[in-house]
């Protein structure tokens, strides 16, 4: 049973990081070619990667940890395993209160935008960026605890 929750986890990992990673790339090309249209799709694009894949990735990531520590037992004596859990949960708590508002807020702008966005626009994109580069390395921290397993403390 630990390989099938193991397999869900990787699962996860991957739906979080590929969607993270995706919606950034995506939201950076399409600002180089610096057309409205271009990046109101993008904008579009990634509001639903943010919804279809890398929320289920969360979830799933949250659901098979879960499943993993009932399966070890006692996490706490095992101090990478805590560690990890802080900066998971430090970046599953930077996506919700700084990069999904930001991503609503850009939809938003959008929405109300013709051939010209504003300046306000670039604002929270370049936020948005700034916040998912935080995402993505904090997990980043958490896959190098899990797979070197060092004793912090």
């Amino acid at each position: 049973m630990h390989e099938l929750y193991d397999l869900i986890h990787i699962l996860g990992v991957t739906l979080f990081f590929g969607g993270m990673i995706i919606s950034v790339k995506w939201l950076f090309l399409a600002e180089m070619r610096t057309r409205a249209g271009t990046l109101q799709t993008a904008v579009q694009w990634t509001h639903r990667i943010t919804i279809f894949v890398t929320a289920p990735g969360i979830a799933l990531i949250i659901v098979s940890g879960i499943l993993q520590t009932a399966y070890m037992g006692n996490i706490l004596t095992q101090s990478w395993l805590v560690a990890g859990l802080i900066l998971f949960t430090l970046s599953v708590l930077v996506w919700l209160i700084f990069f999904i508002p930001y991503h609503n807020k850009l939809f938003r702008i959008i929405a109300h935008s013709d051939d010209v966005l504003p300046p306000d626009f670039f604002i929270v994109l370049h936020r948005l960026y700034f916040f998912g580069v935080i995402i993505i390395m904090l997990p980043l921290g958490t896959m190098a605890l899990s797979i070197i397993k060092p004793d912090l403390w």
